[in-house]
């Protein structure tokens, strides 16, 4: 589950997914207001794994957070001092301070008393190959695992590689908005064609609440909810042969 903090519905979906046994890990967005409440969530519930989400764009219309190191952080924002929306727009920042930033938010979950199991990125700004050395020594120097995508060198040096997924993604997000309920079906099929190896699969589960509905009108949190909860996903999830926690995967291989 990524996106844990952003709002409280995110909270709320937190606990109720683990409840109903549906997920296993989860990754905080620091920089977010209910980071605080969802530390507080992933501190009460035990055997969760918990992350942090690197955060280095703010993408939605009415709700938008901050970098951590404030003023110190003017290449990561625009002229409201927000994040930026676009991930291009926040790859232009240089390498240091977003370091800094990644740093920092990292030591933020960890001074709150969260027990941080592995590190993401919020919409893959953070996995630019200029970003990589830094988030990857961050990762060594902390023990925390990454969640990257493993790319051939030559596939990070195509110029159009990014552009393509951010295609691809989009489409996919527009099908799911538009398919509603046929969100089971095309969730199923992708379990099912799952290729040998390891897959993270990622869901932004929300409670519909009038916050949800007042800052993040332009995609339904709740059907991805409501996708989780149906049987027959859970029928699929509980009969397949994979399911590993981050935690155990990571240490597996040291």
């Amino acid at each position: 589950m990524d996106d844990l903090g952003m709002a409280e519905s995110t909270v709320s979906a937190y606990h109720a997914l683990l409840d109903a046994g549906l997920l296993s890990a989860a990754s905080v967005m620091m920089p977010c207001s209910w980071s605080p409440g969802a530390i507080t969530a992933a501190s009460s519930r035990p055997g969760s794994d918990v992350g942090v989400h690197l955060t280095l764009n703010s993408e939605w219309e009415t709700c938008r957070w901050r970098p951590l190191l404030g003023s110190q952080a003017a290449e990561l924002v625009d002229g409201e001092s927000f994040l930026h929306r676009r991930v291009e727009d926040a790859r232009r920042a240089g390498a240091d301070v977003v370091a800094r930033e990644t740093r920092l938010q990292l030591e933020a979950a960890l001074g709150a008393g969260l027990d941080v199991t592995h590190l993401d990125t919020h919409m893959g700004t953070a996995a630019d190959p200029r970003y990589l050395p830094a988030i990857i020594e961050l990762a060594i120097t902390y023990g925390v695992p990454p969640l990257l995508p493993r790319f051939e060198a030559a596939a990070w040096e195509e110029a159009g590689l990014e552009a393509a997924a951010a295609r691809e993604a989009a489409q996919l997000i527009h099908s799911l908005e538009r398919r509603g309920f046929q969100l089971v079906d095309l969730t199923l099929q992708m379990l099912r064609e799952l290729p040998a190896g390891i897959t993270h699969f990622i869901l932004h589960p929300a409670s519909d609440t009038p916050e949800l509905r007042g800052r993040f009108w332009q995609f339904n949190f709740k059907e991805v909810k409501r996708l989780v909860v149906q049987p027959e996903f859970q029928t699929a999830r509980r009969s397949a042969s994979y399911q590993a926690r981050v935690a155990e995967v990571w240490f597996s291989r040291l």
